[in-house]
């Protein structure tokens, strides 16, 4: 197991742990163990803490130590970290071969040949000049390291517990067209280099790429290992396997490969197998920690970079304070450039359609629906927006002559309004060109192009009662609703989505949220749902009026509905804003416009042309 998860389970067994390595001659008080020294002699300079969130922590004051329950047990019996990992597991009955309770393919192991190191190792003028002179690195971190040489090479060996898995040979010049000259020992077992260099106590090891950056960390101070072979060369983690159970020990992996597309994928592929929780990425201004060490880094410079490296953090996961100056605006939405499409059908209620947002529209068939969005595409040109729509129950010239109607705010505009708003319209609206049942992948695909090839950023569906989904299946309703919420959220659009509610018992009940056909989470997933419905019994009370055909009790009713609205515009979801409600609108026949008040004259939405 590794080495914090081991910390943490002796933590628990605090008590038990500080019996077990610092005898029974310290005293329990206020929560904490108290004990002289590492020795267990009386005392209470060392004290070590029995619960709370810090159970395991101690400090011996005296001498200046402290750490958690593993370093307790490296300080009182001498042990490297490995030898106090493997007695902690002992100590909790943990089985010495835990690791992974996953069943897995166990591959017969290779049988690899131990590399030879000769008995006199030489060191050439010409090798030691390079190491030292060209590479900064001190004789004494060669004799730490024991490097020595052949003729032109530098010979690195990888020792694990003093047996040399693998001899590396590079030369000090390279080949005609400027390649590294590299071997390694025949049949060697990938290891990592450097474990010779460590005292065996670390908690913490940088990995990078190369013999001589390795040793380059280890001046400055920072206990490093290099990757066998580079890492791009051949199977850039073989050595992982290999190297698995060694690496356990460590509390924290930084990763420091080189700048460039071998090296980032090398990081991804270690970041997967080691762990991201437990492995940091340091970034260097230079190629490597060798060229910092050749330019004369200090060792204060070394130790800023190494403290300023970073998790590579899941792309979903975040801080809640990175959003400060967007949350700083949604409490302040006047300093909000681009609010969005205003809601400028009927009184002014504040309702903006937002970017990366799908309003749901909803209503009794027949009631409205596809008129108000008509309405609303106005607006939403005037505002400056462009729309893509895909009207699946009406034909595009249909729902253009309409348009020019509500536009022109009559019934008949002559024909040069006609053509002055056709060409207003121009290419600020394109069309899904097809009525009947289609595919919503189809239809989300031309979205998308829409939005890459024209910047469209406002789309409408209409409605959902034509897409290839039947209403029964509600896991593919579910579905198409999070497909069209993702793409409205990755392409910063807005997309209204017209969806009929299922059957009420009469047209004069008005529909709810839970009312709308389908999957309920087509509900749950929109930021927005708006229903339109129309006063069914206003007009066919007043049409019986007209014909003399009321009764007594319906007559008094008369004038009450007389002054109610045609049509009601209610908002029953409004994630991101505040307002709920409903907005009461008058139809204006002439021109298919939905007024603000009864007796409102229907706007143009083009000033007439100067003679």
């Amino acid at each position: 197991m590794k080495a914090n998860e081991l910390k943490e389970l002796l933590a628990k067994e605090a008590r038990g742990v500080c019996l077990e390595l610092l005898g029974r001659s310290g005293k329990i008080e206020g929560g904490e163990f108290v004990v002289g020294d590492i020795y267990g002699s009386p005392g209470k300079s060392l004290k070590v803490r029995l619960t709370g969130s810090k159970a395991g922590v101690w400090c011996d004051f005296a001498a200046g130590m402290g750490g958690d329950l593993i370093d307790l047990a490296m300080a009182t019996r001498s042990y490297t970290l490995s030898q106090a990992c493997r007695w902690a597991e002992n100590y909790l009955h943990i089985p010495s071969d835990y690791q992974d309770k996953r069943p897995v393919a166990i591959k017969p192991k290779a049988t690899y040949t131990r590399a030879a190191v000769p008995k006199v190792t030489l060191f050439p003028d010409a090798v030691k000049q390079y190491l030292v002179d060209e590479r900064k690195i001190t004789e004494e971190t060669l004799r730490t390291f024991g490097i020595y040489g052949e003729g032109e090479n530098m010979c690195f060996p990888s020792y694990v517990d003093d047996v040399c898995y693998m001899i590396k040979y590079i030369s000090i010049h390279r080949d005609e067209k400027g390649h590294k000259k590299i071997s390694t020992s025949a049949n060697s077992e990938p290891c990592l280099f450097g474990w010779q260099a460590l005292t065996g106590k670390e908690r913490e090891i940088i990995i990078c790429e190369g013999e001589i950056d390795c040793m380059s960390w280890h001046q400055y101070g920072h206990a490093a290992l290099s990757v066998p072979r580079g890492a791009g060369e051949g199977n850039q983690v073989s050595w992982i396997e290999a190297e698995y159970d060694n690496l356990a020990r460590f509390d924290t992996i930084y990763l420091s490969f080189d700048d460039d597309e071998v090296g980032h994928k090398c990081t991804n592929e270690v970041l997967n197998r080691l762990g991201k929780e437990r492995c940091k990425i340091i970034e260097l201004p230079f190629k490597d920690c060798n060229e910092l060490l050749k330019k004369g880094y200090w060792k204060e410079h070394i130790d800023q970079i190494v403290a300023k490296a970073t998790y590579r953090d899941p792309v979903e996961l975040k801080q809640l304070s990175n959003y400060r100056d967007k949350a700083y605006l949604v409490a302040h939405p006047e300093l909000v450039e681009d609010k969005g499409i205003k809601l400028e059908i009927g009184n002014d209620v504040g309702m903006h359609f937002k970017a990366s947002e799908v309003t749901l529209w909803s209503g009794i068939n027949g009631h409205g629906k596809s008129m108000v969005l008509n309405q609303l595409m106005l607006d939403t040109i005037r505002q400056g927006k462009d729309i893509c729509i895909a009207s699946l129950e009406v034909k595009p010239e249909v729902m253009l002559a309409k348009m020019v109607r509500q536009a022109s705010g009559c019934r008949c505009p002559s024909d040069e309004e006609f053509h002055r708003i056709v060409d207003w319209l121009g290419n600020k609206i394109c069309v899904f060109d097809f009525v009947g049942e289609t595919s919503h992948v189809k239809l989300l695909e031309t979205f998308e192009y829409a939005y890459k090839r024209y910047g469209i950023t406002v789309f409408i569906i209409d409605s959902m009662m034509l897409l290839d989904i039947k209403e029964e299946d509600r896991d593919a309703q579910k579905m198409f609703a999070q497909k069209v919420c993702k793409f409205a959220n990755d392409f910063s659009v807005h997309v209204h989505l017209v969806a009929h509610p299922r059957k009420t018992r009469s047209e004069e009940e008005i529909p709810g949220k839970m009312d709308i056909s389908g999957s309920g989470m087509i509900g749950n997933a929109v930021s927005n749902i708006i229903i339109v419905w129309r006063n069914k019994k206003k007009e066919t009370l007043l049409n019986k009026h007209s014909c003399g055909q009321t009764t007594t009790a319906e007559e008094l009713e008369v004038p009450y509905l007389r002054g109610a609205a045609d049509t009601l515009l209610i908002c029953v979801k409004n994630r991101n804003g505040e307002w709920e409600g409903a907005i009461p609108l008058w139809f204006h026949r002439e021109s298919m416009q939905f007024l603000p008040y009864m007796c409102a004259e229907a706007k143009k939405y083009l000033l007439p042309t100067l003679p």
